[in-house]
């Protein structure tokens, strides 16, 4: 069953696919450290006790199938110097991405196992991704928090099939293969890297340009060039030096990403020119807020 998997979701594109089971109970004290440390992002969903419950997402649920799509950390087109959407925002949606391919993968293998019950995730239920596909052997988790491939680096979108099958997970590679490597450390604006071993969300510039509301003064003085999301601490990482993943032409930035100026537009006209990006979720307001801050900082007017 797993070969047949296998076949199905490379013939579709993944890049990395992997298998474990349900049990999810080693996450638990690290949830626990995270929250007593105050460190818990605000967007994550759920209580500790459902974030290790897989039968919260699937009543049936026994296995998880593990999948990633790698991404690009470089293209001409975009000028990272100046406004421009991070790189988890280039190109087409990957949520949308992950789950069109997954289904379409599925659509096969249903024809075989006609009684598969399932649940699509990727990166915004209940679930950590990471820690489902650190134990498919998919990774191992670097000091930045990001999930690290000896092949292609960190930058891969993750993506989990919950299934009502019993898969034996595979061998888990060590929790870090990072050493004294302190590049991410070093080069977080806001010192969110720690030496916790938990990021601090609250002060994770990728966060920052999530947040709703206004930003504080401190807050402003963090933000760089990007209007939604950061890739610093992994453009630094050894891991992700001497490669850039194009392979996905999905994730390829078109132009669109780069912006010159505040957003003038109405909301419907914004989603029907941007609504395809990752990115676009925040919306219109908290964008241009984001542009006000960035340009108020750097003088950019």
């Amino acid at each position: 069953m797993k070969e047949l998997f296998k076949e199905e979701l490379k013939k579709v594109g993944f890049d990395l696919i992997g298998f474990t089971d349900d049990n999810l109970l080693p996450l638990e004290p690290y949830l626990k450290k995270a929250e007593k440390l105050g460190y818990t992002s605000p967007l994550v969903k759920g209580k500790i006790k459902e974030r290790i419950n897989l039968q919260s997402i699937l009543p049936e649920a026994l296995g998880v199938i593990v999948v990633g799509l790698t991404y690009p950390k470089d293209s001409l087109i975009i000028n990272k110097s100046k406004l421009h959407f991070g790189n988890s925002s280039w190109g087409q949606d990957y949520h949308v991405v992950i789950k069109d391919k997954c289904e379409l993968a599925l659509k096969e293998i249903i024809k075989n196992y006609p009684n598969l019950q399932y649940k699509i995730i990727t990166d915004t239920s209940n679930m950590d991704d990471r820690f489902l596909a650190y134990k498919a052997g998919l990774g191992f988790y670097g000091r930045n928090s990001l999930l690290i491939n000896e092949k292609y680096g960190s930058y891969f979108f993750i993506g989990a099939i919950i299934i009502n099958i019993n898969f034996d997970s595979q061998e888990t590679l060590s929790i870090s293969n990072c050493g004294d490597c302190k590049q991410c450390m070093i080069a977080c604006p806001s010192k969110a890297i720690n030496e916790t071993g938990i990021l601090d969300s609250f002060k994770c510039r990728s966060y920052l340009t999530q947040k709703k509301g206004d930003l504080n003064v401190d807050e402003k003085k963090i933000l760089g060039t990007s209007v939604f999301g950061c890739d610093i601490c992994a453009r630094v990482c050894p891991y992700n030096q001497g490669f850039n993943h194009t392979k996905n032409q999905e994730f390829c930035p078109t132009g669109i990403e780069q912006l010159e100026d505040e957003i003038v537009m109405s909301n419907r006209e914004f989603k029907g020119k941007y609504g395809h990006l990752a990115g676009a979720y925040i919306g219109k307001t908290r964008i241009n807020r984001n542009i006000k801050y960035i340009k108020d900082k750097n003088n950019m007017v």
